[in-house]
């Protein structure tokens, strides 16, 4: 295979992003992170918040806010993993309410609410890509690989088959005051300023190395080699925890998010953001034995919950009535989470309205409760001597061949996608024209950014020691 001659810095850098030894993989890369901002912000429906995105430094403040939790890991610091889960996210919105009391009219006020909603939108990434997607290429047959990361190699197929680049110079952060809403939480961990200043300028150089396809096209290949499942649905709209699947699920979350900044969230309303499968679905399977990631029914919340506390006031029940026993399944083992997984313990019947019910006075992790009962319906499956008279059973999702076999630079004519691959990204519109006009505009001004560039962080290996440490099974709370 041709190779290029890569400049010793950048390797003793690239050598510093693998791990030191083999894990379990868990969680997005960095470039996939920040991506998922930048096309959940191109689906924002018109209305007040894709108004409040057409200033385009908000539009960076948010796409540095997706990277903020994994810049923690950047500087082996805790806060990087309490950045990740709901506390600290409380803490934050508790922050800004009392400093602004309502009024977020300053320039101030618009950056920190648009730091938020990347950072918030990295916890629901990890929990949900870890626990779909990526389960169902483990059990599709991908393998990982050995000092190579698993959302390492995952960036690559952004960059290499879907052609998206960009950089993130002098990300954006309330770096004053971070550290006094990180000790805010129930952790209590103390950080200092200039470590999160510097571990956000790490992150920025890491995010120049991974788009840089010029010289990470073997590792895109090893990607390829390892994981083709992953590779060919991480873009496939279609694929339950995919990119593109994600980026609508944050437009949701998003949506409830500025509503509770602004203190007009209602519960009832707001909780649950999505149902996998969807109200009204058809021909959903009667057991798990086509695989378990995308074969439990998953409810995905828009605020925390806790499993064992919500856990009793979810039913389901079949045509007839009659209450189906469940077990509840999370991410990492975690009790506190926003997915929650319904497992029936019991073969469901063929062709079957089924329904899911969250009774009134459901809570929410710090004790919110609902007013009013949500529901929502799916038909099982025909058997299969019936096939001919059901509607007629979608295809299984199968792993295609790599788009470009020589792993050279990006070529967006190399021919049609592979079958099942999804659709290509379409051009970028607000995004791109958003990051043009702050780079301008800094330029004429000076950036009101903040940050430093300083390399060596093994990020991917950090958070995959950290979510190792929760454990690696989902925890189960049985409820009959």
């Amino acid at each position: 295979m041709p190779r290029t001659k890569t400049p010793l810095f950048v390797a003793s850098l690239l050598a510093l992003l693998l791990p030191l030894a083999p894990r379990p993989a868990a969680a997005n890369g960095a470039f996939s992170h920040v991506h998922m901002t930048q096309l959940a912000l191109e689906r924002l429906p018109p209305g007040e918040l894709r108004s409040f995105f057409a200033d385009p430094e908000l539009v960076l403040a948010a796409e540095a806010g997706s990277m903020f939790p994994d810049s923690g890991y950047a500087a082996g610091d805790p806060y990087g993993e309490i950045a990740h889960w709901d506390p600290f996210l409380r803490s934050y919105v508790e922050d800004l309410q009392a400093r602004y009391a309502g009024d977020y009219a300053s320039r101030e006020a618009k950056l920190r609410i648009a730091f938020l909603l990347g950072f918030a939108a990295h916890g629901l990434e990890d929990q949900s890509y870890d626990t779909t997607l990526l389960a169902r290429a483990f059990e599709a047959g991908d393998t990982e690989v050995p000092d190579l990361p698993f959302d390492q190699l995952a960036d690559y197929f952004l960059t290499f088959d879907h052609g998206v680049s960009f950089t993130l110079d002098d990300p954006y952060a309330p770096y004053a005051d971070l550290p006094a809403i990180i000790a805010a939480g129930p952790e209590g961990h103390s950080v200092d300023e200039a470590v999160v200043r510097d571990a956000m300028g790490t992150m920025s150089t890491l995010l120049r190395v991974q788009g840089n396809t010029r010289i990470t096209r073997s590792w895109y290949a090893q990607g390829w080699e390892s994981y083709p499942f992953l590779g060919t649905h991480y873009y496939n709209e279609d694929a339950v925890g995919s990119v593109p699947w994600l980026a609508t699920l944050l437009v949701r979350y998003w949506e409830v998010l500025w509503a509770r900044v602004h203190r007009t969230d209602v519960l009832t309303r707001d909780l649950l953001m999505r149902t996998v499968p969807e109200d009204g679905a058809t021909n959903w399977n009667v057991d798990l034995a086509d695989g378990r990631a995308w074969g439990r029914i998953a409810l995905f919340f828009a605020y925390a919950i806790d499993r064992d506390t919500l856990g009793p006031f979810v039913t389901l029940r079949d045509a007839g009535g009659a209450t189906v026993p469940v077990s509840f399944e999370t991410a990492y083992g975690g009790r506190d989470r926003h997915l929650l997984f319904v497992v029936p313990e019991a073969t469901l019947a063929f062709d079957t309205e089924h329904t899911v019910t969250i009774g009134a006075g459901a809570p929410t992790l710090y004790g919110e409760t609902t007013d009013a009962p949500l529901s929502f319906s799916f038909r099982t499956r025909c058997a299969a001597d019936r096939l001919a008279e059901c509607p007629p059973l979608t295809p299984p999702l199968v792993a295609g061949m790599r788009p470009m076999p020589d792993a050279g630079t990006p070529r967006m004519d190399a021919g049609a996608p592979a079958v099942d691959a999804g659709q290509r990204r379409p051009p970028r519109t607000m995004v791109a024209a958003a990051r043009r006009a702050a780079r301008l505009a800094a330029l004429r001004r000076g950036s009101p950014y903040s940050g430093s560039s300083r390399c060596g962080a093994r990020v991917a290996v950090a958070e995959r020691r950290a979510r190792q440490a929760r454990g690696g099974q989902p925890g189960i709370a049985r409820v009959v």
